[in-house]
């Protein structure tokens, strides 16, 4: 397995390609469990492959701990049908993944659409509320 990386606008991309076996597997998770922490990450699969298990799931652990690592920071693109299966099977689920490098790559730069959602026991109403428009029980 290689990995070539490119940092742009802040997000490092990480374009995978050869096979993944448990040696690959294991130097891959060494050398980014070293990466410093808090960082924007985006894999791109589109180049890499398995053969059996014997590699996937130490990758796949990889995933889910700079996952956690990184405090969800971390993108997929260009996933595969075989590695969309294992990665819906495994622990990981709340991994994003996008069509492409790009796509993945701007999605760190919106704001979280959680800023925009009234969450339930908000109320935003009072604040603009004239008190002569006030709702008596």
């Amino acid at each position: 397995m290689q990995a070539k990386v490119e940092i742009k606008e802040g997000v490092t991309v990480f374009h995978l390609s050869g096979r993944i076996d448990f040696e690959a597997a294991d130097r891959f998770r060494e050398t980014c469990l070293r990466m410093p922490q808090d960082q924007k990450l985006v894999f791109n699969l589109e180049s890499l492959s398995f053969v059996g298990s014997c590699g996937i799931t130490p990758f796949i652990e990889t995933m889910q701990d700079l996952f956690l690592q990184n405090q969800g920071r971390l993108k997929l693109c260009r996933v595969g049908v075989e590695f969309r299966k294992v990665i819906e099977s495994s622990k990981i689920k709340n991994i994003e993944v996008y069509e492409d490098v790009d796509t993945a790559r701007i999605a760190f730069l919106k704001p979280p659409i959680d800023n925009f959602i009234e969450k339930p026991g908000e109320v935003i109403a009072n604040a603009y509320m004239p008190s002569e428009y006030e709702i008596k029980d």
